[in-house]
């Protein structure tokens, strides 16, 4: 059992304190070491989706998780788990669907938190009607949109960085001409339309609506962005996010 839900000095989740005997991580470092070992098979692999910490829930998540697993050949069967929190479903869009994943659960039910485990671990499906209610079809995820078009992709994961503020400073970050800058609207509209988003703005408003767009939806951008930044042929800074302090 792998879990990030809580290591010696993270015991604050049910999930947590039921397993604090087992094998767990909390960080990024003992999750890649443990999702590596080749010496070490699990029935099942219980990672959270998102890490409730103000530094490592702009730099790693449960999707890292996921994909530092597949890169590494390891096929074990995976339970999310996660809050219910809004800002989770971009996550849990894409978490839902990927080849590992045969589960997610709520953090807070403790009862059918225990049953997704057994189930998982048994080799089957766990299905919540309750959350599999809330998952947007793939066709309307922003994943989706994502995956589909690099221009999109690079300017929401600039603007979703806090670096930026107006089109002139997008096309110097990512060093585009200030034409290509310009059209940042064209490649969010599609998108935006097809999740029902979009306002039929102009000007400074258009662009407002677009930078708070993505500043609600960052930390799903820059996650989506950190783990596909080598197709995006992008300085993996431009979509960290700039320091509060």
């Amino acid at each position: 059992m792998v879990s990030p839900l809580g290591g010696a000095d993270h015991q604050t989740s049910f999930l947590g304190h039921t397993f604090r005997e087992k094998r767990s991580a909390c960080t990024p470092a003992e999750v890649t070491e443990i999702v590596s070992a080749d010496r070490l098979k699990f029935d099942a692999i219980l990672v959270d989706l998102m890490w409730n910490d103000f530094d490592l829930e702009w730099e790693y998540d449960g999707l890292d998780v996921l994909a530092g697993m597949f890169a590494r050949g390891r096929r074990e069967d995976v339970l999310l788990a996660c809050q219910g929190h809004g800002f989770e479903r971009a996550f849990l869009d894409e978490g839902s669907q990927h080849p590992l994943v045969k589960g997610v659960v709520l953090k807070g039910r403790q009862r059918e938190a225990l049953l997704a485990i057994r189930t998982v671990a048994a080799g089957r499906k766990f299905k919540d009607p309750m959350i599999n209610s809330e998952i947007t079809p793939p066709e309307r995820s922003i994943g989706y949109f994502l995956s589909k078009s690099k221009r999109l992709a690079r300017f929401a994961g600039v603007i979703a960085s806090g670096r930026v503020t107006s089109y002139q400073e997008i096309a110097r970050a990512l060093h585009v001409a200030p034409a290509t800058a310009n059209r940042v609207p064209d490649a969010f509209r599609p998108m935006l339309e097809v999740r029902g988003e979009w306002r039929d703005v102009r000007g400074p408003n258009r662009q407002a609506l677009i930078f708070q767009w993505c500043g609600e939806n960052a930390h799903y951008i820059l996650s989506w962005c950190r783990r596909n930044v080598e197709v995006l042929g992008v300085d993996p800074q431009v979509f960290s996010r700039r320091s509060r302090k």
